[in-house]
């Protein structure tokens, strides 16, 4: 999360304005009370949330929520799951064309734990690359999802000078969270302590220690 301080506060009214930085708000389970979520969200002084996609048709809702609530920032990305060259393509395609309107390419990244299959995996990585690059490429922060494979995200990352450009860190268990800020220096990580339990967000360390 990012933190920007403001004026001083009212009685009730938070310290400082946070933007969280990976959110489904895209997601039909919000469809019914979005707008109060977002109220319930600025009330605890969140004032911008960055709508992560997982297909193209997320990211072409997110652009649409943007419009209609100035709390959202619009991400495009595809899950690591979606093993289809093609469709990354077109969501290649997509965020070219809405590049100024984006606040993020995500959710992408790499998911071993899904994904066992070396073969399947090596497309999952071609998919990434193509992301990192295209983030690189129109200067976007990435938005960057890791299970079960914090060192080959890392490696690739560096590989395709992606330090050029923000990122934030999604990733699922704690082994990785110093490996990863440790590598990538100054960076927004987080991750759960438990499935179950609300994100932890952590601003990471300096340096280049491992």
């Amino acid at each position: 999360m990012n933190a920007t301080r403001q004026n001083p506060p009212g009685r009730g009214e938070p310290a400082q304005t946070l933007t969280d930085t990976h959110a489904h708000l895209g997601d039909a389970v919000f469809d019914a009370d979005r707008a109060g979520v977002l109220s319930a969200a600025g009330r605890a002084g969140i004032g911008r949330i960055i709508a992560v996609a997982e297909t193209l048709a997320d990211a072409e809702k997110n652009l649409v929520l943007a419009d209609r609530h100035r709390a959202i920032l619009p991400a495009a990305g595809l899950f690591p799951t979606y093993l289809d060259t093609s469709e990354a393509g077109r969501m290649r395609a997509f965020i070219r064309r809405h590049a100024g309107r984006l606040a993020a390419v995500g959710e992408v990244g790499l998911d071993y734990w899904k994904v066992q299959d070396e073969a399947l995996r090596e497309i999952q990585r071609e998919i990434f690359c193509g992301f990192i690059d295209l983030a690189v490429e129109l200067d976007i922060p990435l938005n960057v999802h890791s299970r079960s494979a914090g060192r080959h995200v890392i490696a690739l990352l560096l590989e395709r000078a992606a330090g050029r450009v923000q990122l934030a860190i999604h990733f699922l268990g704690r082994r990785w969270l110093r490996l990863v800020c440790g590598f990538l220096g100054k960076r927004q990580c987080h991750s759960p302590r438990r499935l179950r339990q609300p994100v932890q967000f952590r601003e990471c360390p300096t340096g280049n220690s491992r």
